[in-house]
């Protein structure tokens, strides 16, 4: 083989090496850019998903105070209904006893 048929094969060789080596150093700093945008994106939407169950943590507790106060009501107004059955029972029982 002589030399220049060498040169002719080595060449090409060397340069498809450095074409590979451009290409896997261009798609590592590409990677690692598209990398820390999604790491980004991700830390964003769990700050978001964060503040949005303090959100409904803070709803939950303001519906808990109206079940309470309105569960309140509801006993009060029962309480009520049956002090009132007795009061017409006694009223009833009243007129029954002028009637007389």
């Amino acid at each position: 083989m002589s030399e220049a048929s060498i040169i002719a094969i080595i060449v090409p060789v060397i340069s498809g090496i450095m074409t590979i080596i451009g290409v896997v150093i261009s798609n590592h700093y590409s990677n690692r850019t598209r990398t820390d945008e999604f790491k980004t994106h991700i830390n964003e939407q769990f700050a978001t998903t964060d503040h949005e169950i303090a959100m409904l943590k803070k709803d939950i507790e303001a519906l808990d105070k109206k079940t309470e106060k309105h569960n309140g009501v509801i006993d009060r107004v029962s309480k009520a209904e049956k002090d009132i059955a007795v009061i017409a029972e006694r009223v009833d029982n009243i007129e029954d006893n002028l009637r007389r």
